[in-house]
């Protein structure tokens, strides 16, 4: 049973499908059989025929539900990164626009301005 309704598939029932999917399976090791018994594959052949068989077996409903959740997270991820590039894009240019010496006299004066000259004197002096 799929939890995604046939109309986001384009009406598609993926329990139908999977039904075909399984015919079609049991059809080809039906003929796998066959020519095991007729003498046209040796047991050798026959196992590896088998192998590719049951290697190939799909779960449609699985492969929808993969694929639909990797949709999602790129989806996600990519809105993210827009969003993460328009908030980073002003920072970037502001921070790469003054040279470090400015950002080091701007945070000493940040330091004095709020009040850090009178807070660490108050440290000092306790000592």
């Amino acid at each position: 049973m799929s939890f995604l309704p046939s109309w986001l598939l384009g009406g598609v029932n993926l329990d139908e499908e999977q039904a075909k999917q399984d015919a079609i399976d049991s059809q080809l090791g039906a003929l796998n059989k066959k020519n095991l018994d007729s003498g046209v594959y040796d047991d050798a052949t026959y196992a590896e025929a088998e192998a590719h068989r049951l290697a190939g077996k799909l779960d449609v409903n699985q492969e929808v539900a993969d694929v639909f959740n990797k949709s999602i997270n790129d989806s996600v991820s990519g809105a993210a990164g827009a969003v993460k590039g328009v908030i980073k894009t002003p920072f970037d240019f502001l921070f790469q626009a003054l040279p470090w010496e400015i950002w080091v006299i701007a945070a000493g004066v940040a330091f004095f301005y709020l009040g850090g000259f009178t807070y660490l004197r108050g440290i000092l002096a306790k000592r």
